[in-house]
């Protein structure tokens, strides 16, 4: 039985890669590892694709985003300081959900450890964010390529109350992290969910651009730069901690 494309239902198909084609084409980086939630990781040596998509999604509203994102994206690859508006933060967060919904695609769209629904799909093609989802931006020290992905359990000790998907990619100079989590009893209003986390610099290392908390600009890069290190510490952050971060249902 074919797949469904995993943002409007019709029936998939069309080509998409994992790592945007004109990224892939700025700089090659070599093999590189992919962590996807719920798997082993892949060393890939050619281009990773998934067929998860529609010809329409992928040649429609998901190319008019990749193209409108290149000129903003680019500079930031290279580190260079960028001031972004509302209306680019939230092409950055939508671009870091698409993103997000594609990797955890190759898990293969009927298994039962898939995050993403139908139904968040076909908000996101309305530019609709799932729900308690967080983006935020960093800047590493040196060009690098990354991608990982892991699943997370909501827990009220003894029980478990809900799961989430986290995504952390480095490309050249640009470090992006989305978070979004799933109660089992979704709130019928605006709420918030705390996470734990472990202690870091996160407040000088990283700008959050989804949620939105006003209409001005954010400059980018943030004040300190990450390490390598630091980006292991990002990518792991919401495993154990003792502080807590907000994950806002809008």
């Amino acid at each position: 039985m074919a797949n469904n494309c995993i943002f409007c239902g019709n029936p998939a198909g069309s080509r998409e890669h994992i790592w945007p084609k004109w990224i892939l084409e700025r700089k090659n980086f070599g093999p590189f590892r992919l962590k996807r939630a719920g798997a082993p990781d892949l060393i890939l040596n050619t281009e990773l694709t998934t067929k998860a998509v529609c010809h329409g999604c992928n040649t429609g509203w998901m190319s008019k985003l990749e193209a409108a994102l290149k000129p903003i994206l680019e500079p930031m690859f290279e580190g260079k300081s960028v001031s972004l508006d509302i209306y680019q933060q939230q092409l950055i967060a939508l671009w870091m959900v698409k993103m997000a919904f594609v990797w955890d695609s190759t898990k293969g769209r009927n298994t039962d450890n898939a995050f993403f629904r139908n139904a968040d799909g076909i908000a996101l093609v309305q530019r609709i964010m799932p729900p308690f989802t967080a983006v935020w931006l960093g800047h590493i020290g040196r060009d690098y390529r990354s991608a990982d992905g892991h699943d997370i359990t909501l827990d009220e000790p003894p029980k478990r109350v809900g799961g989430g998907n986290v995504v952390t990619i480095v490309n050249e100079q640009f470090v992006a992290q989305i978070v979004s989590l799933r109660p089992d009893q979704m709130p019928t209003g605006p709420t918030a969910i705390q996470l734990d986390f472990p202690p870091g610099n996160w407040n000088n290392t990283l700008i959050r651009v989804w949620p939105q908390d006003n209409a001005n600009p954010i400059e980018w890069p943030p004040p300190a730069a990450l390490t390598i290190l630091d980006y292991l510490l990002l990518r792991d952050r919401w495993r154990t901690g003792d502080e807590t971060d907000h994950i806002i249902h809008l």
